[in-house]
C-alpha cells in the first residue's frame, strides 16, 4: 500500500461519525432539552411573569381587533 492510499484510508476512518458520534449528538441534545425544561418550568407552573402577562394580554387584544397605544398600552415606551 502506498503512502497516498494509507492517508486516504486514515482520513476516511477519521471522518466517519459512527455510533460514538450519534451518542455524542444525542447527549448534547438531551442536555440542551434538560436545561430548557429547567429554565422554562417556573413559567409553566407559576404562570407568566408580570411583563409576559402584559404582553399576552395586549397580544390577544390586538388579535381580536384592538389597536396598540389606543386601546391597550404598556407603561414602557417602544424600543
Amino acid at each position: 500500500m502506498s503512502a497516498v492510499e494509507s492517508q486516504a484510508t486514515t482520513r476516511s476512518h477519521a471522518n466517519s461519525s459512527g455510533p460514538s458520534g450519534i451518542v455524542l449528538v444525542s447527549a448534547r441534545t438531551l442536555s440542551f432539552v434538560a436545561v430548557a425544561v429547567v429554565n422554562l418550568a417556573p413559567g409553566l407552573v407559576l404562570g407568566p411573569a408580570m411583563d409576559a402577562a402584559v404582553f399576552l394580554l395586549i397580544g390577544s387584544a390586538v388579535r381580536n381587533g384592538a389597536l396598540p397605544y389606543r386601546d391597550y398600552w404598556d407603561h414602557k415606551p417602544p424600543g
